[in-house]
């Protein structure tokens, strides 16, 4: 019976310390994560004034933007 108890309490134990570890390897994913989505975040531009459309090509949208203001681009360039 003693055996089995001590049995059982290193198991615990190592359950515990496997979810400490893994506690702590969310914790550091979760960080990355946030700061790749912030360099991400950092190349985008935002454009107002030009209404949404369900069935837009963006990059067309960008081209024509483009061509107002009097700026040549392709769609390669996006």
């Amino acid at each position: 019976m003693k055996a089995a108890i001590e049995e059982k309490s290193a198991i615990i134990n190592n359950l515990k310390k496997e979810n400490t570890q893994l506690q702590a390897s969310v914790k550091d994913l979760t960080t990355r994560l946030n700061i790749v989505e912030s360099h991400m975040r950092e190349c985008n531009i935002k454009v107002n004034g030009v209404h949404e459309h369900k069935a837009e090509y963006l990059a067309n949208t960008i081209v024509q933007l483009g061509q107002a203001v009097k700026n040549s681009l392709s769609v390669d360039d996006i």
